[in-house]
């Protein structure tokens, strides 16, 4: 009678590897393209929050303001996105973005900048 086997041989080793391998590279695509939407619902979410911000502080000073005028407390979602611009004639124009995720703000909405 024959001994008990102790530990794995190299093909089953070399099997679970390659399992292991193709199902991570099932994976990272869809892993890729959520990250991609979770920062352009980030993004137009801070947009959002930057325009209601400009709009109160037209209603409470009667212009604009520029980013460090306005309520910190309504942006403090907002510090892991970069934000330039300010204010421009009458009104204001912002982009805010995040990785790819880019979104433009002025007083006649929100768009997708290109």
């Amino acid at each position: 009678m024959k001994g008990l086997r102790q530990g794995f041989s190299l093909v089953e080793l070399l099997v679970a590897v390659s399992l292991t391998s193709l199902l991570a590279a099932l994976a990272v695509p869809s892993l890729l393209e959520a990250r991609k939407q979770a920062d352009k619902a980030h993004v137009q979410a801070c947009a959002r929050e930057l325009a209601l911000a400009q709009e109160v502080h037209f209603l409470d000073h009667g212009r604009y303001g520029a980013l460090g005028e306005l309520d910190p407390g309504m942006l403090r979602p907002c510090r892991t996105v970069l934000v330039t611009g300010g204010p421009e004639g009458a009104g204001y124009r912002f982009t805010v973005a995040r990785r790819e995720a880019r979104v433009t703000v002025s007083p006649e909405g929100i768009a997708q900048a290109p």
